[in-house]
């Protein structure tokens, strides 16, 4: 599954967690079925990190200085998040 993609368009619902004003934190379903923790201030552009049995979405203001700080441990290759040697 592509790392980066839009939050809007790939969540499904929530399964628990909460909202506050702007802020989403929880555990989410993916339109795939997948299963996410989460955590949101905005539903566009997202970053998915998924590992073994666990998942991971970001949708955050600041995505690009997430992006930049887990690029240092994560590389993305053919779409596909990889852990730098």
């Amino acid at each position: 599954m592509n790392p980066f993609l839009r939050a809007d368009d790939e969540v499904h619902g929530r399964i628990e967690g909460v909202s506050l004003g702007a802020y989403k934190v929880g555990t989410y379903r993916l339109q795939n079925g997948d299963r996410v923790q989460a955590v949101m201030e905005q539903d566009r552009d997202a970053l998915l990190i998924a590992t073994t049995g666990e998942g991971y979405l970001f949708a955050l203001n600041d995505n690009e200085g997430l992006v930049e700080a887990v690029s240092r441990f994560i590389e993305v290759e053919a779409g596909e998040l990889k852990l730098r040697n």
